[in-house]
């Protein structure tokens, strides 16, 4: 591959990429904006329970539109009720403190999953479903 075919190949990556994440029009941005607050809550209602702060990152760019974020907060509230269901003592505490450093939500057509990556538990959500604080137990309840 030439010089000039490589830089034309990542000069159209970049604009993809570029293309890909600022599509966002304003209803999506307002709600970003709208549920931003609601994400740090979260974390600090989380760490409050189990005495660690555990990241919470919204994949934002994985939400084609602002109807499709409607089951965040719930998401954001299973995230609180599990901290609560499993920090009830300091063994538990410690025991989710050592194996969960955050929480990553994204959309998902079938949504309303937990799966456990390292130390990161992924959540998914759709308009439709979100995992419940269930789901989260039942990842943490193994540590």
């Amino acid at each position: 591959m030439s010089i000039r075919s490589f830089g034309l190949v990542v000069g159209s990556l970049v604009c993809a990429a570029v293309v890909g994440t600022s599509f966002a029009g304003k209803p999506e941005r307002d709600r970003v904006a709208e549920l931003k607050p609601k994400v740090a809550a979260a974390e600090s209602a989380a760490k409050a329970a189990c005495g660690c702060a555990a990241k919470i990152n919204v994949k934002w760019d994985s939400f084609a539109k602002a109807d499709d974020m409607f089951r965040v907060p719930e998401t954001l509230d299973d995230v609180v009720a599990a901290s609560k269901t499993q920090c009830t003592n300091a063994d538990n505490k410690k025991a989710m403190c050592k194996g969960v450093t955050g929480y990553e939500i994204e959309y998902s057509k079938e949504g309303g999953s937990a799966t456990l990556k390292g130390k990161t538990i992924v959540l998914t959500t759709s308009d439709m479903g979100h995992p419940g604080d269930h789901l989260i137990t039942a990842i943490v309840e193994k540590f």
